[in-house]
């Protein structure tokens, strides 16, 4: 017997076969056994799923990113500019230039010998022998990690350089950033000093060339004075003539100290003894203010003195005592008045010596220049 369907009317007219919502039950109810029977490896696979995760979670390494930002400015080298054409791609090549700089093996062999790279264990793992940038395979191995983990980067539009470093330890990646930004300063700064001396060794061989050849001159032209019988190669100055005038102006300075050095000692000769502590100091710049202390010291004792022997007699221990102190003043100021005349005779004879030998030397410097002028 064959098989048949069954139709029943729809809703909105036609037929609708009997067996599709059947049809639709039994694949659900499939796909429900088939869970039921694959469970737990369901199960497994959802527990492995977060097992990996937690583990990826807490074992995940965290890298930290330090940087700074400088400016690149061209120097004072812009004010000589005669025309602004090609400036962009002028200051696009020049930061360009500038990056290639920073990631230079010498700046960045300059970072790695200011922090120590080598021994760092957060850089270069952990070991117990001090390692060396010296070995060239230490040093290509710390060149090629900080490459690796510098990035240098210009911001668009602008004349500034984004550094920055990645780094598992924070202050590592402090340090190199500040590190790199340091040995640039210091590069570019030490480049100007470099060009600035190379120029002023130039100037400065361009200027011995040129004394030279002034001093070469200059003989020639003394050689040609001499022939023609002139003394001086311009209307004021040469060398005779210099040396003259400093001889006959020390010779005049001469004799006004030794005239001043004489009329001190005269008027110190001359003058009362009392009053050479008031003749010295106004002839010799306050020389005479020990003696006159001296002698106010000797006043006073004086007057303690005669006070005192008019109510004890002469054979008393104080009176005794005071007159030992007037005589040991009396004799300290018979010194100094002899140290004063000694000290401005000295001084005339000091004065009156050096204007003999300025006189004597310009005299001699005259001689020199007239054979000069004669030969």
């Amino acid at each position: 017997m064959e098989p048949h369907n069954t139709s029943v009317p729809a809703a909105g007219g036609g037929l609708v076969p009997a067996s599709a919502p059947v049809a639709a039950d039994a694949t659900l109810s499939e796909a429900l056994i088939t869970l039921r029977k694959r469970k737990w490896i369901i199960l497994a696979a959802a527990l492995l799923g977060l097992l990996y995760g937690f583990y990826k979670g807490t074992k995940l390494v965290a890298i930290y990113e330090a940087y700074g930002r400088i400016e690149i400015r061209s120097g004072s080298s812009n004010q000589f500019r005669v025309s602004a054409t090609g400036s962009s791609d002028s200051s696009s090549g020049r930061i360009a230039t500038e990056v290639a700089i920073i990631q230079s093996d010498t700046l960045l062999l300059a970072v790695s010998h200011e922090l120590d790279l080598p021994n760092n264990p957060a850089f270069f793992g952990p070991h117990t022998n001090k390692l060396s940038v010296e070995n060239p395979n230490i040093r290509q191995a710390v060149l090629g990690s900080l490459l690796a983990g510098l990035h240098v980067n210009p911001v668009p539009k602008t004349d500034i350089i984004r550094i920055s470093y990645n780094s598992t330890d924070p202050k590592l990646a402090a340090d190199i950033v500040n590190s790199v930004i340091k040995e640039y300063i210091d590069h570019t700064l030490n480049a100007r000093l470099e060009a600035s001396k190379r120029i002023t060794d130039k100037l400065q061989l361009n200027l011995d060339k040129l004394k030279d050849e002034v001093e070469r001159s200059q003989a020639e032209v003394l050689d040609l004075q001499k022939s023609l019988g002139v003394l001086a190669f311009d209307p004021s100055h040469n060398q005779i003539t210099s040396s003259l005038d400093d001889l006959t102006k020390a010779t005049a300075d001469a004799q006004i100290a030794r005239i001043l050095a004489q009329s001190r000692y005269n008027v110190l000769t001359s003058v009362d003894p009392s009053l050479l502590d008031s003749a010295a100091n106004a002839n010799g710049a306050n020389q005479g203010a020990g003696l006159a202390s001296l002698r106010s010291n000797l006043a006073t004792l004086q007057a303690n003195y005669a006070q005192t022997q008019g109510y004890l007699g002469p054979n008393n221990p104080n009176l005794k005592a005071l007159k030992a102190q007037i005589d040991a003043l009396q004799k300290a100021i018979d010194t100094e008045q002899s140290r004063l005349l000694a000290q401005a005779k000295q001084a005339y004879i000091t004065a009156t010596t050096n204007e003999q030998q300025t006189s004597a030397a310009l005299e001699r410097q005259k001689t020199d220049a007239y054979k000069l002028r004669d030969d």
